[in-house]
């Protein structure tokens, strides 16, 4: 297991440095294919990166709320990780916890899955009330088999979705989600994907309710959640 303090050492290089995750890790001896989501998540806890991470992400929430966050949501068609097609009508009469990320992601994406598990961990029996959803945006690596080992490293009711380029093109839109692969990674299957990190909390009827901005602790994430289920 890697430490706390080198992990951050390469987000550090990453971050000010404008080295790749790939240089950065390759300098300090890393091999990002060796972590596991959920360690990787713990280790992001430190919290002393948090500001760095909050400014790229910044410029994400002033374009999703540019938006408007009552136009959040809409039909889609995917394929979950046991492979059963999935709509947005299969999640009706339940809350749902909507993510965007991709398996693949060395940092951010398991660090919010990680706290979503934890929220549902802290709210019991309540939390069989909600559906969490983690929509990749990377479908040319995140096949139904990768994404369902990834889905066993988190809450047992995430159900973990994937599908064709253009099917997660269209989920992406009824979200307002932004993605885009790295074009600096080059053409190979070893690339990061640039995304909106937000969760969405979408109520039993589909409609938006209200959203958690990267890095919300997760007892914040259980007491509002808490709430709204009542």
């Amino acid at each position: 297991m890697y430490g706390v303090e080198l992990y951050a050492a390469v987000r550090l290089a990453v971050v000010e440095e404008g080295l790749s995750h790939h240089e950065a890790g390759r300098r300090f001896g890393i091999d990002r294919r060796t972590v596991s989501p959920r360690e990787g998540a713990l280790m992001n806890r430190s919290t002393w990166l948090q500001e760095r991470r909050m400014e790229k992400f910044r410029e994400v929430l002033e374009r999703f709320k540019a938006t408007g966050g009552a136009s959040i949501g809409g039909p889609f068609t995917l394929t979950d990780h046991e492979g059963n097609a999935v709509t947005e009508a299969d999640f009706l009469g339940h809350h749902t916890l909507v993510y965007f990320g991709y398996t693949f992601c060395p940092d951010v994406c398991p660090m919010e899955l990680q706290s979503i598990t934890e929220a549902l961990e802290q709210l019991g029996r309540k939390a069989d009330g909600i559906v969490p959803l983690f929509i990749t945006v990377d479908p040319q690596r995140d096949t139904v088999e990768v994404m369902a080992d990834y889905a066993g490293h988190f809450h047992p009711s995430l159900r973990a979705l994937t599908g064709t380029p253009e099917e997660v093109r269209a989920a992406a839109r009824a979200y307002r989600v932004y993605f885009k692969k790295d074009a600096s990674e080059g053409d190979g299957d070893d690339y990061l994907v640039d995304h909106t990190s937000l969760i969405y909390v979408m109520g039993p009827d589909g409609a938006y309710v209200t959203h958690f901005t990267f890095g919300t602790p997760p007892d914040e994430i259980a007491a509002q959640l808490s709430g709204l289920l009542g």
